[in-house]
């Protein structure tokens, strides 16, 4: 706990006498000044407002991984939130978002004619890390760089609430009974 007085501190501070024929040498005597401080702890000034002592932490940030190999990503994601935990960064959250599926079509050379025909599922899984200082951040982004296995893309955000918006799957049968429910306080006049 800091104790903070007005706390009398001594400082001596020698002085020059001047001698009767005007030549200044140094005299016996000594002064001694008083200095006020408004915060001491353990025997050393510490103003009020400083902030904890420690390296500065990021805002939770957000690993983005996304890949077409699920495995992979499921078990680099898992990876990365352990080893964050090993290296002492305690709010480490995980998150799925909806896959995305594309279809590729592939057509004979010269020709509208289909030759294949494609169905691709883009994985995407989130890791945020919060609490995080500057050393421990730029060792995993540096960890990050140098594991990151083929076919994933990374990126590197803050948060942000519109990227938590997307994890959430609607849910269409709730949505249409909400509308129902307006559209029947809206004829009946009743506000909800």
């Amino acid at each position: 706990m800091i104790s903070c007085s007005r706390v009398i501190r001594s400082v001596t501070c020698a002085l020059w006498r001047p001698s009767a024929s005007h030549v200044q040498v140094p005299g016996p005597y000594f002064l001694t000044r008083n200095l006020f401080t408004s915060c001491i702890r353990d025997g050393i000034y510490t103003p009020e407002d400083l902030p904890p002592p420690g390296p500065p932490t990021h805002p939770p940030i957000n690993i983005r991984l996304r890949g077409y190999d699920f495995t992979v990503l499921e078990h680099y994601m898992y990876y990365l939130s352990k080893m964050a935990h090993y290296l002492g960064v305690t709010g480490s959250k995980r998150w799925a978002t909806p896959a995305t599926t594309s279809r590729i079509t592939t057509f004979k050379a010269q020709s509208s004619l289909v030759e294949n025909d494609y169905e691709l599922h883009l994985y995407d899984r989130t890791v945020q890390l919060s609490g995080m200082t500057a050393p421990i951040a730029s060792l995993i982004l540096d960890v990050v760089n140098s594991t990151l296995p083929e076919g994933i893309t990374v990126t590197v955000k803050v948060h942000e609430e519109a990227e938590e918006e997307i994890r959430y799957i609607p849910d269409y049968e709730l949505v249409a009974l909400k509308n129902q429910l307006e559209d029947m306080n809206a004829s009946s006049g009743k506000k909800p």
